[in-house]
């Protein structure tokens, strides 16, 4: 397969891994996927919340964007990393938040997938706001089988995953995004009923 090393280079190099602790980088490289994909194939679409980060590491390849106004294309090149970050991006609130856009809407998107992957079939996920003067607090509450007690601390470490889970991933997503929202000053935590869901709560300073 594709060498640890020469996929930790291109995360290393990537913009968006900036500042990125080493051993999470290696952790990542070291379950990372490499993947390549022809000429007009699908490499996502909206709705895939299977995967936590596409990095595109060489070649180019376009993503069709489709608001009210029609379609619109635009280029991604080597070492962008892609997410639905357009989900997040246009906001009209007025509050300034101290943060770096782009990977918290990453942190945010991931607490979404998570909850919309663990809930129960037609069942409600909740996004809340809270602003205070000194923080703005973005919750993220599902209604699935939520966190056994003895499992709530150890859902952000690495690798962890809560025994019997069936669903794909890497165990590494929640760990990511607490060392992204930490980097920046804030935090991350979680509350669980087990049996009736979790709520994952994102705090940041205000500007």
């Amino acid at each position: 397969g594709f060498p640890t090393l020469e996929k930790l280079v291109y995360l290393f190099n990537s913009n968006f891994f900036h500042g990125t602790q080493n051993e999470t980088l290696i952790s990542l490289a070291s379950r990372a996927e490499v993947r390549t994909f022809s000429h007009d194939q699908v490499i996502t679409e909206a709705g895939d919340t299977c995967r936590e980060v596409l990095l595109l590491m060489e070649g180019d390849a376009k993503i069709h964007y489709r608001p009210a106004e029609g379609i619109r294309v635009e280029c991604f090149h080597p070492g962008q990393t892609l997410d639905e970050l357009e989900v997040l991006a246009h906001s009209t609130s007025e509050n300034t938040i101290i943060a770096d856009s782009e990977k918290t809407a990453w942190v945010l998107i991931n607490l979404i997938s998570n909850a919309i992957r663990y809930s129960h079939e037609d069942s409600t996920i909740n996004l809340s706001i809270v602003v205070d003067n000194q923080h703005v607090k973005f919750m993220v509450k599902d209604t699935g089988q939520g966190i056994a007690p003895q499992y709530k601390d150890k859902v952000f470490n690495k690798y962890f995953r809560v025994p019997g889970t069936k669903k794909e991933g890497t165990g590494l997503g929640l760990a990511i995004s607490k060392e992204f929202i930490e980097a920046q000053g804030g935090q991350i935590t979680v509350e669980s009923d087990f049996g009736a869901g979790s709520m994952f709560t994102v705090q940041l300073n205000r500007g």
